[in-house]
């Protein structure tokens, strides 16, 4: 603003007072809540599928220690471990402290962390407000993406994230054949669909 106040430039001084505008509009209190809102609402959600991913692995346990014992004492050992293992998934406050599930709830709320190229970009415009306001939301975004792709037959083995899971055994890459299949049968039946003249 000084140097185009100096300069007596008119497209400088246009320039600088736009660049003034769209960071003041980036600022503005107003236009902040709907991205406090979204980040609150994030919050929310990470925490309710942390809490139901842990009663998911805790069933499962209790269902490998007394599954044969009858449905009352799956019920009771899922109770105990529930309890049981609590402090060490959770703080006192109900912060939490297992990493899986943070993993599990930061991928059900597109909030995984970005890395490569797009963590550059996303770090570019965070210190950048003035162009906060044409990319507001670009980890969400990315992480859409992502999981979209995730379902789309060998477009899925071009992602990082689903290539280095998708042959592993266990829970993740499980997961990620199960998206494969679901994303595969869709597009098979779109296809059949349109080679029969029901959509085009």
């Amino acid at each position: 603003a000084r140097q185009a106040e100096e300069s007596g430039d008119l497209a400088l001084k246009a320039g600088s007072g736009l660049l003034h505008t769209l960071h003041n509009i980036a600022d503005f209190p107003l236009f902040d809540w709907p991205s406090r809102f979204l980040t609150t609402s994030d919050e929310f959600f990470k925490v309710m599928v942390s809490r139901m991913e842990y009663k998911r692995v805790s069933m499962e346990k209790a269902i490998d220690y007394a599954g044969s014992k009858g449905d009352n004492a799956v019920q009771e050992a899922f109770e105990k471990i529930l309890k049981d293992e609590y402090s060490r998934n959770f703080t006192k406050s109900g912060g939490i402290l297992n990493k899986d599930l943070t993993s599990a709830a930061k991928d059900v709320t597109f909030q995984t962390e970005l890395k490569g190229g797009v963590a550059k970009f996303a770090g570019y415009l965070n210190d950048t407000p003035a162009l906060r306001i044409f990319f507001p939301f670009v980890k969400t975004g990315h992480n859409v993406l992502v999981y979209t792709g995730t379902h789309v037959p060998l477009l899925n083995l071009a992602l990082e994230e689903s290539r280095n899971v998708i042959f592993k055994e266990g829970m993740e890459g499980a997961m990620m054949r199960g998206r494969l299949a679901f994303g595969t049968l869709t597009i098979m039946m779109a296809g059949m669909a349109a080679a029969n003249g029901q959509i085009t």
